[in-house]
């Protein structure tokens, strides 16, 4: 171990341990060199003698350098330290720390503590008796075992009244989404919506170009990433989407304004769209009176009800019914609403059921990969995650279809063979409307496969790049002893440090 020549970003380690030597830190390009000051002297009349003036002038700088005054300065500092880990070390440190109760600093001070004493033995014999003790003292103090303290959790413990438990935690921030995560999650969810619009074989409740309008307007802000994974009971959850989104629209004579709350209004009215509730109110309260009078229109209310009570029977729309629906829709000033997307039907338990991915996670120490459920997570083994989270994205689908025992599961190449044979057969003997009705029903399977292939590839990407991917420790060391162990960490990796110490390595 080098403890005489300090990488020139490292100024304060190369003042500290020249503190404690009792040497001159000098700089070159790329170096300090801690020398003894009478081979500085030396080298300032090397300098000069050989006419280098600014060279020798630098090196009487470094004369200067006042090695009481700087180890005072730093005896006592505590600094932070950061450090990369691979998530598999995480993972283990924390199925650990779920044993020790111990908190972030006070485990890394346990793991890295023999690898600084050591260090630290290598160089003592030549430290002045006082400052030998003191950084004894240091070290002694430091590696002691202590329980967190609450500003150690943070974002790597969930509380409980018994014991904290660890966890990790990952979420992209919103505009830092991945844009394929953004894309392909509202693409998802907009064709999974399009097949609930299908009923009774090809009829729609809704124009298939309604929703294809408006649905970017109205949809929840989906496209999220959040992953939460307990080391401890090796589970991982992901969430993948908000389920709701609000806003308000003001009249005006745009017809898109129209289109979209005359589309609100009637799901609002009658629910069609299974997993869809719209929350509607008037942007004033003669508004309000307004919708309820929309609401009611041919919909059977028991005496004193008001729209959606105990007893409400919602009826489609007669011609004559929508027109009168379409009459009062123009007499609002403007609408406020919610809609939330995609809901199981037990809503009141817990709205985003629907929007996260449960998987056991374990880390195999055979092949040194996690397995996400059975699947390894690698990117040699990408075609298995894809096909573990696109199985737990059809499954959410399933719950959220209108039938679940009938969801679609066609042969894709077939419907893909059938789609074009009808679009064949319509160019040459005319497009009737239940032939294009029942394209359109088939394209929308066609298509809402196809989201789920790209959105299991761009989460399974994300995922196994997570998982093969570096987390950040930070931690408290007081700084004399960090000076030390960036020394060891100049042959060492924080990994080899830290999975010798959980029994992970041999101490090599």
């Amino acid at each position: 171990m080098n403890l005489r020549e300090i990488p020139v970003h490292q100024r304060a380690d190369a003042e500290v341990l020249a503190a404690l030597l009792g040497l001159i830190p000098v700089r070159d390009d790329e170096h300090y060199t801690l020398l003894p000051r009478r081979e500085v002297i030396d080298l300032v009349e090397d300098m000069r003698l050989a006419g280098e003036r600014e060279k020798a002038f630098e090196l009487l700088a470094a004369l200067e350098f006042d090695d009481e005054t700087v180890f005072r300065e730093h005896c006592t500092r505590v600094a932070s330290k950061n450090v990369s880990v691979k998530t598999a070390t995480l993972f283990r440190m924390l199925q650990e720390a779920s044993i020790t109760g111990e908190g972030r600093s006070a485990m890394m001070c346990r793991l890295l503590r023999p690898w600084v004493q050591k260090a630290f033995d290598e160089m003592k014999e030549q430290l002045p008796d006082e400052r030998e003790e003191i950084v004894s003292y240091s070290l002694e103090r430091w590696g002691e075992v202590k329980r967190p303290e609450a500003d150690e959790r943070d974002l790597l413990d969930v509380e409980s009244k018994e014991h904290p438990i660890p966890v990790m935690r990952f979420r992209y921030k919103s505009n830092e989404l991945p844009e394929d995560l953004r894309k392909y999650s509202r693409y998802f969810l907009k064709n999974l919506f399009r097949l609930n619009n299908i009923y009774g074989g090809n009829e729609f409740h809704y124009p298939p170009e309604m929703i294809e309008r408006y649905w970017e307007f109205v949809s929840p802000n989906q496209g999220t990433f959040e992953l939460e994974i307990i080391p401890t009971t090796r589970a991982m959850t992901l969430r993948l989407f908000e389920v709701s989104r609000s806003f308000g629209l003001e009249k005006t004579e745009n017809p898109d304004y129209y289109g979209i709350v005359e589309f609100l209004a009637r799901e609002a009215r009658k629910q069609c769209i299974k997993g869809c509730k719209i929350r509607l109110t008037g942007r004033q309260s003669q508004d309000d009176e307004i919708l309820g009078e929309m609401m009611a229109i041919e919909a059977d209310l028991p005496e004193g009800r008001a729209p959606y009570g105990p007893g409400c029977i919602m009826h489609e729309l007669t011609p004559e019914g929508l027109e009168l629906f379409r009459l009062h829709l123009r007499r609002l000033s403007g609408i406020r609403a919610e809609v939330l997307f995609p809901l199981s039907e037990h809503v009141d338990a817990r709205r985003d059921d629907l929007a996260v991915l449960g998987f056991d996670l374990y880390f195999d120490e055979e092949s040194g990969r996690f397995r996400l459920d059975n699947a390894e997570a690698s990117g040699r083994s990408m075609h298995e995650v894809v096909l573990t989270v696109g199985g737990k994205l059809l499954d959410l689908a399933r719950q959220v279809y209108h039938d679940p025992p009938r969801f679609p599961h066609p042969n894709i190449e077939e419907l893909d063979a059938e789609v074009h044979r009808l679009i064949q057969e319509a160019e040459e003997e005319g497009l009737g409307e239940e032939t294009a009705k029942e394209i359109v029903a088939k394209i929308t399977i066609l298509d809402y496969y196809e989201g789920l292939a790209n959105y299991s590839y761009a989460i399974s990407e994300h995922l196994v790049e997570y998982l093969e991917g570096q987390q950040t420790i930070t931690f408290s060391i007081p700084r004399v002893l960090l000076a030390l162990l960036n020394r060891v960490l100049e042959e060492k990796t924080p990994d080899e440090l830290v999975l010798s110490g959980l029994g992970g390595l041999k101490d090599t």
